[in-house]
């Protein structure tokens, strides 16, 4: 990114710029500047991985989820694992228009135990970005710190209340791709690559935020846990605090100071986060 920026801070100084070159080379530095404010440069790029996981139906319904496809990326993208698997079940519902996955997707797959290892060796000591991440570690059958989580469907920037206010929810990966990144997802069959890189770029969004309100307060609920509601005389403390403007409008979220009303703020369950993963 500073190769990017220099590149661009030298041809404006080029005196034979015309200016509709001039108007493009300062678009494309102030570009760069914008990404380069937004990133945590304390936390190493190698440190970050990106997941998404496919899911088919077992048992005599199919409503149980089990694990098809896992799909891992680095921060700049890159591919680093992205193996079909084969469930331990038989599989009694493929849910092909969700999940992409046939039978003949498993003709390469390796075994559920291969999977965990590998897997489990790639985001060992990790910070892992991902949307709904408790479904593809309910998946895998992983468990992974919450410190090292950062799951976009419970960040609550990119969470809406109900029309009532009372309660706080997930919103699609969809969605979220459709309102920030100005990208359009999922229009058919899921792409597990696809969607990681997704939650990736949501992640990148809100990186320095996000990173700084943890480590300034050594709290998990932008990782997957919700704050506790402050009290009004907080809320009147911190707003007095000019230290504390930075990270007023993520308390206020929980606290409507005008309406002087507390929402009742609950985490949503694993079926809702479900269904708000696969909305259409």
């Amino acid at each position: 990114m500073k190769a990017k920026i220099q590149v661009s801070r030298k041809a404006l100084k080029k005196c034979d710029l015309n200016p509709q070159s001039a108007k493009t080379a300062t678009k494309l530095l102030q570009k760069e500047l914008k990404k380069e404010s937004m990133i945590a440069k304390w936390i190493k790029k190698s440190d970050i991985l990106a997941m998404d996981c496919e899911m088919v139906g077992v048992g005599t319904d199919g409503r149980q989820d089990a694990l098809a496809r896992c799909s891992i990326i680095d921060f700049d993208g890159n591919v680093l694992f992205d193996r079909t698997v084969s469930p331990v079940e038989k599989v009694t519902d493929y849910r092909t228009r969700v999940s992409g996955i046939r039978p003949r997707s498993f003709k390469n797959a390796i075994s559920f135990s291969q999977c965990l290892k590998e897997v489990g060796a790639l985001l060992k000591d990790k910070i892992v970005v991902g949307h709904a991440l408790k479904n593809d570690f309910q998946a895998l059958m992983l468990s992974h710190p919450k410190r090292q989580t950062r799951d976009t469907a419970r960040y609550r920037p990119y969470m809406r209340y109900r029309k009532n206010g009372t309660k706080l929810l997930p919103r699609s990966l969809k969605t979220l791709a459709a309102e920030f990144l100005k990208r359009s997802i999922q229009e058919g069959e899921h792409d597990s690559v696809e969607d990681a890189r997704a939650a990736l770029e949501l992640y990148k969004r809100q990186q320095f935020d996000w990173e700084k309100y943890l480590q300034e307060h050594k709290v998990c609920f932008l990782a997957g846990r919700m704050p506790p509601v402050p009290s009004e005389n907080t809320i009147r403390e911190e707003k007095s605090d000019p230290k504390s403007n930075q990270v007023e409008p993520l308390l206020l979220d929980a606290f409507d100071t005008e309406s002087g009303v507390k929402p009742e703020v609950r985490i949503p369950d694993t079926n809702t986060l479900a269904l708000m993963e696969y909305d259409a």
